[in-house]
């Protein structure tokens, strides 16, 4: 009921709100927000969990010379006393408790087609990514440059020292995170910076990009993704998508176990056709199992919660961060009901292990109304059926926003 009240006064308020979005010399935009999830597990041996989060984020940028401007992104979380007091009751999705950060405070310098930017900062790489459908981005303590070459290229470069995660209000060491989340033992270790650099080409055919990430002294990520255009007619395109993957130790090797280090390899491709109301994508991907690497060659992204950049990823479940094995999808989108986005996906993850494969079925609705510009609500549930019956799954998730 709480959450029904605070949807429609929203909606009515920000409806009837006007922004001149600038102020002073100050231009801004921002996200509010009001999530509400929930967690019911079939086996009545596992605890259901919820959590309910209202807040956003305002993001504010000052140009200080031509060339040179300051970009700040504060970010609020609060459960208005909605969740629960016991810890394991709560979805580690959202924050569980009240967050108030900047999470964004940078330096850009533009350069001609080249941008330069220096502090707090939301990432957008394949493997690196501020992973906006929580309450609140992921973001990293970083240095950036991307050089732009007539729009036909791109090339990236990057230092990350820190990251904070999608539910914290702290910044961390990298090395300690990655090492707190992928390592069996309860010990961390802090490590120098990490560093990543890509490549993009941009063809009227398609695309292609070459990525490579080093994480000082865990593992090396090397990705490789394209995609080609089929021409078919006007009301109807289908493409043809590709995705390749290496990672390997290196330095201490501080993931290391009595097993192996790490070395895996991703594999996947992707077909989509879409007319004007229907678009449906089919996707596959392989991660081989390597039974003297880590965790039998699973594909690590240390930065992702199901939003990186493999293709077979769907709301609760992925192949990323798992174990070795395979996953198909069968995903379709529906618009041709006016401001209604209807979304249906169907995944089956087969891993080696097998009391880790699962099947899930999400269905997803987003209403985008006329009232305001900016305002959309979803309705996005998940439904996952496990080897390990302690898995089985059932997920709501609620979800407003207003972007202004």
């Amino acid at each position: 009921m709480k959450l029904r009240i605070m949807l429609s006064l929203g909606i009515v308020f920000f409806a009837n709100l006007s922004w001149s979005n600038e102020w002073h010399g100050i231009s801004y935009g921002g996200k509010i927000r009001i999530y509400d999830n929930h967690h019911f597990f079939q086996n009545e041996n596992v605890t259901n969990a919820s959590a309910f989060s209202a807040g956003g984020q305002l993001q504010m940028n000052k140009e200080l010379s031509s060339q040179l401007s300051l970009h700040l992104g504060y970010y609020i979380a609060n459960n208005l006393g909605a969740n629960s007091d016991d810890p394991g009751k709560i979805i580690s999705l959202l924050p569980g408790e009240n967050i108030n950060i900047l999470g964004e405070a940078n330096f850009r310098l533009s350069y001609g087609n080249h941008q330069f930017s220096a502090g707090r900062i939301a990432l957008d790489t394949p493997f690196a990514n501020a992973a906006d459908a929580f309450m609140i981005p992921v973001t990293f303590l970083a240095g950036t440059g991307v050089l732009n070459f007539e729009g036909k290229s791109k090339i990236s470069i990057g230092i990350i020292d820190q990251f904070k995660d999608k539910e914290s209000d702290e910044f961390v060491d990298t090395g300690t995170y990655i090492t707190q989340r992928f390592s069996s033992a309860s010990t961390s270790f802090s490590t120098s910076a990490d560093y990543f650099v890509g490549y993009q080409r941009f063809l009227e055919s398609g695309s292609f990009e070459i990525w490579d990430y080093y994480f000082s002294d865990l593992f090396n990520l090397f990705y490789i993704e394209g995609f080609y255009k089929i021409p078919h007619s006007e009301d109807l395109t289908s493409s043809l998508h590709l995705q390749m993957g290496m990672e390997s130790e290196v330095g201490d090797k501080l993931l290391k176990t009595n097993v192996g280090t790490v070395d895996s390899q991703l594999f996947g491709v992707k077909y989509a056709i879409a007319t004007r109301i229907l678009k449906v994508m089919l996707s596959y991907n392989s991660v081989p199992e390597n039974k003297k690497a880590y965790n039998a060659g699973a594909w690590l992204s240390p930065f992702s919660f199901f939003t990186e950049a493999i293709y077979t990823n769907l709301m609760t479940s992925g192949i990323g961060n798992v174990h070795s094995g395979e996953a198909y999808k069968l995903m379709m989108d529906i618009t041709g009901l006016p401001n209604f986005l209807f979304r249906i996906g169907y995944a089956d993850f087969s891993f080696i292990n097998d009391a880790l494969s699962r099947k899930e079925t999400n269905f997803w609705i987003r209403w985008s109304p006329e009232i305001k510009k900016g305002v959309s609500i979803w309705l996005r549930t998940a439904f996952a059926n496990a080897t390990n019956d302690l898995n089985d799954l059932h997920a709501y998730r609620i979800q407003f926003q207003y972007e202004f």
